[in-house]
């Protein structure tokens, strides 16, 4: 699954990150970052893991958004009509800026209370907590305007560089639950799909 593959470069990027930690910790804090050994190549190393990740996120998000309105288009063979929007903001919803903070969260409710039949329970639990490390994931990739190689100093650059090591922790932490929550769901409809003896059949 793209999800967990995208773990991997998050990972590489974690290890460059704890390197130029360990580096700057040995230098002044009003000395400049690119002073410290191997400069160069953490820098084109860390560069070139944000950059796959990036590709793999790309490739992921495309794969998430036809899941996710194929499993609105199932909720409402389960539950006809009361799901409150429609499958095209399945996907539309999570592009568009402010929006995608609460509207993708208000259709998965919807999509696991159909599924569910039940308004609350069923491990609901594992939704909240996937919807929420996704926003705090999101929140840290917008605050991350800078990297550490861009500060002045190595102070600054220590700080960048634990706020980027607190955001790969939770990218990480968010992309387990996010699989958690597409095996929880996807399985769910199949069960509901067979307890109903094909109305329902998901796709």
């Amino acid at each position: 699954m793209l999800l967990i593959l995208f773990v991997v470069p998050v990972l590489c990027g974690f290890t460059v990150l704890l390197t130029v930690y360990g580096e700057l910790g040995g230098r002044p804090g009003s000395s400049s970052p690119r002073g410290i050994d191997d400069f160069r190549a953490l820098q084109v190393t860390g560069f070139l893991a944000e950059g796959l990740g990036l590709l793999v996120l790309l490739a992921a998000a495309v794969v998430w958004v036809c899941w996710f309105r194929r499993m609105r288009q199932n909720a409402e063979s389960f539950a006809p009509g009361r799901i409150r929007y429609r499958p095209g903001l399945a996907v539309g919803s999570w592009f568009i800026p402010v929006v995608n903070f609460f509207l993708p969260k208000q259709i998965a409710n919807d999509i696991w209370t159909a599924t569910t039949g039940r308004p609350a329970g069923a491990r609901r639990w594992l939704m909240h907590t996937w919807w929420w490390l996704w926003v705090a994931h999101l929140a840290t990739e917008l605050s991350a305007y800078k990297t550490w190689d861009e500060e002045k100093t190595a102070a600054d650059a220590r700080e960048t560089v634990l706020n980027a090591l607190g955001g790969d922790v939770v990218a990480v932490v968010s992309t387990v639950f996010a699989v958690l929550f597409v095996s929880r769901l996807t399985r769910l409809q199949g069960e509901r799909a067979e307890g109903s003896g094909g109305a329902g059949r998901v796709r």
